[in-house]
């Protein structure tokens, strides 16, 4: 067994993403891409090489599929085990930049976009932490 403090993040996400996936199916949510023409200041933003590790670690562990199909077999009482759907939320243009790897790998992404970021105006408070 190998000691907390020796693990890699990817052991732990591995993990977490199996123990949530014991008995049903999970969710996994980004925000945004952190692309070298315009690096984020915030955490909140992955590298793409971080999102393909990640991928690359949960693809492992079970199936990617659309999150209509999860929620679908959810709602119908079917099982999810070993299913995951992968989102982003507030539909940052950066997501632009992964559209390639998303593509070459057949990845579904549902993509939450805030209609209101439209509309000229202030950042998104997180994204000035």
């Amino acid at each position: 067994m190998i000691a907390v403090a020796e693990m890699t993040w990817l052991d732990r996400l591995a993990g977490a993403v199996g123990r949530a996936m014991g008995t049903r199916g999970a969710v996994l949510c980004f925000h945004g891409i952190d692309v070298d023409a315009a690096p984020s200041s915030s955490s909140m933003h992955v590298p793409l090489g971080l999102l393909e590790a990640i991928v690359d670690t949960i693809e492992g562990l079970g199936t990617i599929v659309p999150l209509p199909d999860l929620v679908e077999r959810h709602v119908a009482g079917r099982s999810t085990r070993g299913m995951m759907a992968v989102t982003a939320d507030d539909g940052y243009a950066s997501w632009l930049a992964a559209e390639a790897f998303l593509v070459r790998r057949g990845l579904p992404l549902t993509l939450f976009a805030v209609s209101g970021a439209i509309d000229p105006g202030p950042r998104f408070w997180w994204d000035r932490l």
